[in-house]
């Protein structure tokens, strides 16, 4: 990854996956994501895409535990077709494994990724049906800089607009990747975040950053903390009681 974020060489790689995408009259598309709450964000964030432009969608999710080869086995289908599109979203980075299979397929594969790429040296040599955005190529960092569902979210709102109504999924991919505060977020993340205030789609209010704060007391927030860990009080909810 280099010093100093690339933002022109970035957007030539969003530009061109975009215009391929909006090219193509897809059939169907599968979607497939990471199982966190980033990833999680980014399903619904294309899902909507998919349901807005009426295209028929599937999805499955990933969890790591398996190699690509064995992963996919279950999922491509014997049937290759150009009319099919497989969009990744918070995984795919690790090219190594799954070029190989990628390059022997019909289908355009379109990978929206912010994990560092693995194991691969040279870029120019990738097939013509994957389609990869990955800004770390570029150098941003893909916690500070841009979670998997901001890119998501840039993606689908690019080629229909209207998805900016749920980009409160965004927030939740951002905040469940980078367990930040969001006064600290930088680059597409920030931009981002300031575009879905100003449209009133969400609702900035100062308040303790805990898990469930929208809906539990502060006495059982401070209970499940994990950031900051609270390892005094961990397990036992009547000393932390006690101490409110």
């Amino acid at each position: 990854m280099t010093k100093k974020p690339n933002r022109a060489k970035f957007l030539e790689d969003f530009n061109h996956a975009v215009d391929e995408f909006t090219d193509h009259s897809y059939s169907r598309v599968i979607n497939i994501s990471h199982n966190d709450a980033d990833g999680i964000s980014s399903l619904h964030i294309i899902q909507n895409l998919l349901y807005k432009l009426k295209l028929d969608y599937d999805y499955f999710i990933y969890n790591r535990s398996l190699s690509w080869e064995n992963y996919l086995n279950g999922i491509l289908s014997k049937r290759q077709s150009e009319k099919t599109a497989f969009i990744f979203t918070d995984l795919g980075s690790n090219l190594a494994e799954l070029i190989p299979i990628i390059r022997n397929r019909k289908e355009q594969f379109y990978i929206l990724d912010h994990h560092e790429i693995e194991n691969v040296t040279d870029m120019s040599e990738m097939p013509e049906n994957l389609f990869l955005v990955n800004p770390t190529i570029h150098g941003y960092d893909g916690l500070d800089h841009i979670s998997g569902a901001t890119l998501a979210y840039m993606f689908a709102k690019q080629i229909k607009p209207s998805v900016m109504k749920q980009g409160w999924l965004t927030i939740i991919g951002i905040a469940g990747d980078s367990l930040k505060p969001m006064d600290k977020l930088q680059s597409f993340n920030r931009e981002i975040y300031e575009e879905l205030v100003d449209e009133d789609l969400i609702e900035d209010k100062k308040g303790l950053t805990l898990f469930g704060n929208m809906h539990e007391s502060i006495k059982n927030g401070k209970n499940i903390a994990f950031c900051p860990l609270l390892r005094t009080w961990e397990g036992n909810l009547i000393n932390k009681l006690n101490l409110f």
